[in-house]
């Protein structure tokens, strides 16, 4: 029956621990999307899991005891030239019309109607009871799609033991109730300690470096872009991040780069391509203007992480071949993390 949910996100496109808020509210931070709010019972577990598959994130609830349940949603925002056809109550109703027709072959019921989720969103629902489940599987289901705002569509499936289960009714009601803060959050670069870190933009997770003799040269928390310099050896590290739509490796980040330099940069030599750890990076040597001897080294490693993608640069003028060891050691001691 979960094959519907995925084939929709597709259609539609072209889970980090909960904080508790007054009156049993929890806020879930979905990276890319927001901050949703969702009214659910204190007994209930809520947490937001991330999928590397490239489909978005999925807040999933279950019961910390009692009744066994699972309810899950997945929220992701139509790009503005959509939000006119694929938000409004008939292209909503047809959607789920679409993921009933599919439930049905294994589904008991001969037919299955849709009805709308009610209050004052646009979305439909429908029920459906496997005709086979495995053993330990809950056999029933409920599944829709609706509008959480005017940009977001949300996906939500339910399973639970029947169709009287008083879930059912808590659960719809909490679906009618959620919304969405898109409040966005900005990146941020602090030093801890021995050690620098940059929490990525939208809470997508955070990396860290060794501070070393590094000072902080340039600091653009919107943007975002973080240089970094070393007065000591003379090394400048510079981090850009943007979504990694055209790439989603460090390789295939790498190799987009490259070319791009190669165009940007005909005059710099000694091009190589080379791995360091798991990291994909392109080197090459700026000899400087004529008559002027820089040997300018640099150096872009690519990080992937919850879809952001991280060139790291580094760059030494007077640059010598003992001078490499600083340059892979550094990379080696980034470590990322994901959102928690």
């Amino acid at each position: 029956m979960h094959a519907a949910v995925a084939a929709l996100i597709f259609a539609f496109a072209t889970p980090s621990p909960t904080a508790a808020a007054p009156g049993g509210e929890r806020a879930l931070r979905i990276p890319g999307v927001g901050t949703l709010h969702l009214p659910a019972p204190e007994s209930w577990r809520a947490g937001v899991r991330g999928n590397d598959d490239g489909i978005p994130p999925t807040v999933a609830l279950s019961p910390a005891s009692g009744e066994p349940f699972t309810l899950e949603l997945t929220a992701f925002p139509i790009p503005p030239a959509k939000r006119a056809k694929l938000l409004g109550r008939d292209a909503l109703r047809a959607q789920v019309q679409r993921m009933a027709d599919d439930v049905a072959r294994n589904a008991v019921e001969k037919s299955l109607a849709l009805a709308p989720i009610g209050g004052e969103k646009a979305g439909f629902y429908f029920g459906a009871t496997d005709r086979a489940p495995k053993p330990g599987e809950l056999p029933y289901l409920v599944q829709g799609a609706l509008a959480l705002d005017r940009e977001t569509a949300c996906l939500f499936t339910l399973l639970t033991s029947g169709p009287r289960s008083p879930v059912v009714p808590r659960a719809l009601e909490l679906l009618r109730r959620a919304r969405l803060d898109h409040a966005a959050q900005a990146a941020s670069i602090e030093r801890r300690g021995d050690a620098y870190r940059i929490a990525l933009p939208e809470g997508l997770g955070s990396l860290a470096f060794p501070a070393a003799a590094l000072g902080i040269e340039q600091k653009d928390d919107a943007r975002p872009y973080y240089m970094l310099t070393d007065g000591k050896t003379g090394l400048n590290v510079s981090f850009n991040f943007e979504p990694a739509q055209d790439c989603r490796s460090s390789e295939a980040c790498r190799d987009l780069f490259s070319a791009r330099l190669k165009k940007l940069y005909p005059g710099r030599r000694d091009w190589r391509e080379a791995r360091i750890g798991d990291v994909f990076v392109t080197e090459s040597t700026d000899p400087g203007p004529k008559g002027i001897r820089l040997d300018q080294h640099h150096v872009n490693a690519h990080l992937v992480v919850n879809g952001v993608w991280i060139d790291v640069h580094l760059s030494k003028v007077k640059y010598r071949d003992s001078d490499r060891a600083m340059f892979v050691d550094f990379i080696r001691a980034i470590r990322t993390e994901p959102t928690r």
